[in-house]
């Protein structure tokens, strides 16, 4: 799985109880999240978790990138690939610039600091699909 923009990882939280009830298999996380806090939020969560379930949970990787914008195309591929591939992609980039609650009037939209980092996210979906396609998988 890649959790692009994790935050706290409540995408994550929901997958995990999936997982518990028998609906998901987990291999890996792919965590992509700037915030320290936040992405140790959700590791302190999932270390508890997995004391609890060790049968289920055990062998479950947390790979951790911190910045979206941090790798090229070449190395997310290697990442995806020595993870075991990504066969659920999530992410919510940040709104800021293109949200009404933005109450400056110039918002940028797509192309502010901000929401712009929605172009990464798509590239990040552009290089999982090329390992995709290496196994011959539907992205």
């Amino acid at each position: 799985m890649l959790s692009l923009f994790s935050g706290i990882g409540a995408a994550e939280i929901a997958i995990v109880d999936m997982a518990l009830m028998g609906h998901f298999v987990l291999d890996s996380f792919i965590c992509v999240e700037l915030n320290d806090d936040r992405h140790s939020a959700f590791s302190a969560w999932f270390q508890r978790m997995r004391a609890q379930h060790p049968k289920l949970l055990g062998t479950v990787r947390i790979l951790r990138v911190a910045d979206v914008c941090s790798l090229g195309d070449r190395d997310i591929q290697r990442l995806v690939a020595a993870a075991g591939g990504a066969s659920l992609i999530i992410g919510a980039p940040p709104c800021n610039d293109v949200s009404s609650c933005n109450r400056d009037p110039e918002r940028s939209g797509l192309e502010g600091r901000s929401s712009g980092l929605f172009y990464e996210g798509a590239r990040w979906v552009k290089a999982c699909r090329a390992v995709a396609q290496a196994y011959r998988v539907s992205l």
